[in-house]
């Protein structure tokens, strides 16, 4: 099975959704504190980038969506950043001029790989350009990152939020595969102007779930070792009840 993000094609809807997940910022800021350069795979419509960008960090930002990475785009032109390099690439099939400190997969980009074959090619094309002093850090999903998949739903979850003349409900429905070990989400955003509905747009997105002895397992396969592993972006200890799970790696000595 193919990767799949419909979200990459809204990228005003992946902005509505996760306008306020900053957490993870002030992680990556205090590992890039003597970075001059970064890579992120998976840059989107610059959550991360942009912060870092404005603290000094030269971001080389790869992503095979251009609709997101125009989003990005219009954001720069407005925010004014000349140290964000883009590149609109497979993570499959890297090729890229600019060399970089540290690489990172955020947000669980890495979880929307779903096939090994993916994974494998994501890391083998990668490793090309990483000497054994460079790391690489994953942030992925666990089991406990949405508790509530584990079950199955046929009723939607509901939250709203206002962008600018709009209030916007979006309804969340979510599942766990386990047979296949996928994240099933689907979000259904309503927009209305004055409690009148105006339009509707649906979204769903699939992710591969890892456990920390798999994705070992697999990163040893392509060469790779663990560094160190966390449990959130404060660099707990990774638990079984951990619902983040943050790796750190690098190209085996």
């Amino acid at each position: 099975m193919e990767s799949e993000l419909l979200v990459a094609n809204e990228p005003e809807l992946y902005d509505i959704f996760n306008f306020d997940c900053i957490d993870d910022i002030s992680m990556y800021m205090k590992l890039f504190k003597n970075c001059k350069s970064v890579l992120e795979l998976g840059v989107g419509t610059g959550r991360i980038a942009i912060p870092l960008a404005n603290s000094g960090i030269r971001v080389i930002g790869i992503d095979k969506s251009n609709s997101m990475l125009s989003c990005l785009k219009n954001k720069l032109e407005n925010n004014n950043s000349s140290n964000i390099i883009l590149y609109q690439q497979d993570f499959c099939d890297l090729s890229i001029t600019d060399d970089f400190d540290i690489a990172y997969y955020p947000f669980c980009t890495f979880n929307y790989l779903l096939s090994i074959k993916e994974q494998k090619k994501a890391l083998i094309s990668l490793k090309k350009y990483l000497s054994k002093d460079k790391i690489i850090i994953f942030d992925l999903l666990t089991i406990n990152t949405f508790k509530s998949m584990l079950y199955d739903h046929s009723d939607y979850n509901y939250n709203t939020v206002t962008i600018g003349e709009f209030d916007i409900g979006i309804y969340t429905r979510q599942k766990f595969d386990q047979s296949n070990q996928l994240f099933i989400q689907e979000r259904n955003f309503k927009y209305f102007i004055d409690n009148n509905f105006v339009s509707e747009k649906r979204v769903k997105m699939l992710n591969r779930v890892f456990f920390i002895g798999e994705f070992e397992l697999l990163l040893d396969l392509c060469g790779y070792q663990i560094v160190e592993k966390y449990g959130d972006y404060k660099f707990n200890k990774f638990t079984n009840n951990s619902t983040s799970l943050i790796i750190i790696a690098k190209v085996k000595d």
